[in-house]
């Protein structure tokens, strides 16, 4: 890095020296992506994008970011691969292999560099501070989508069921989702019959799980015959509904 000093009082003369750059990098600003859905069993990977306080050396094939969780003050690191994604000056984007602490960042959890990782700028000056800036994540969640599940379709009232571990008397109808949460999903369950009657409601869901024993609002069994199930999801403010059909068998 070179220094130029310029003297006021002879403004056309100046005088310019190496020096050495001691700051190492920093943070300025962090983004992360969560990823979608590529299939029913496989998720894409989420995306890391920082934005540093000057331009990188060469970087570990795998370095690590600290971060702390901003509501329950835990701990936790996220592993990146620095070999795939393109970048950009002080511009990265990092496809992150693990996240160890907690299930995912939140939207102002903070992140900072590890140390351990050798991030160092083009001069070659490592960032080995333990209290180097930490920046605030800004957490862009992925579409939410999901799928409802019925422990025995058509049913008998009555009747005693079981699926995936919850026994009870009726239907179990259960909510499963097809991607990652990064925030608290609320539902409601309503059953009508095909008049547009409605039979039951019940909400919020308990674990995502609903039980209709077969009987209306009046506390009396349905009778044999197809009806309407709507359930609705709430996830980070966007609403979405499904609807199905059950059979009752008496």
């Amino acid at each position: 890095m070179n220094a130029i000093v310029r003297y006021s009082s002879v403004p056309d003369k100046s005088a310019g020296h190496a020096v050495a750059d001691s700051a190492a990098p920093v943070l300025v600003s962090a983004k992360y992506y969560c990823g979608g859905t590529i299939n029913d069993t496989v998720n894409a990977k989420d995306t890391l994008k920082l934005v540093f306080s000057e331009p990188l050396g060469t970087l570990l094939p795998q370095i690590s970011f600290k971060a702390l969780a901003t509501k329950s003050l835990t701990p936790y690191s996220i592993a990146v691969n620095t070999t795939i994604l393109s970048t950009t000056g002080v511009n990265r984007n990092f496809l992150v292999n693990s996240i160890t602490g907690v299930p995912a960042p939140t939207k102002g959890d903070s992140i900072w560099i590890d140390p351990a990782s050798n991030v160092s700028d083009i001069g070659n000056v490592v960032q080995l501070n333990p209290n180097n800036n930490r920046v605030a994540f800004d957490v862009v969640p992925a579409p939410y989508s999901w799928a409802v599940q019925f422990s025995k379709n058509p049913f008998v009232p009555g009747q005693a069921t079981t699926m995936q571990g919850i026994s009870a008397v009726g239907i179990v109808i259960k909510i499963v989702p097809t991607t990652k949460i990064t925030m608290d999903t609320s539902a409601t369950g309503r059953i009508y019959d095909l008049m547009g009657n409605l039979i039951m409601e019940k909400t919020p869901f308990h674990n995502n799980v609903i039980i209709w024993d077969g009987r209306n609002r009046n506390n009396r069994y349905v009778g044999t015959g197809t009806y309407l199930a709507i359930v609705t999801a709430m996830n980070n403010g966007i609403l979405s509904t499904q609807k199905y059909r059950i059979g009752v068998k008496r």
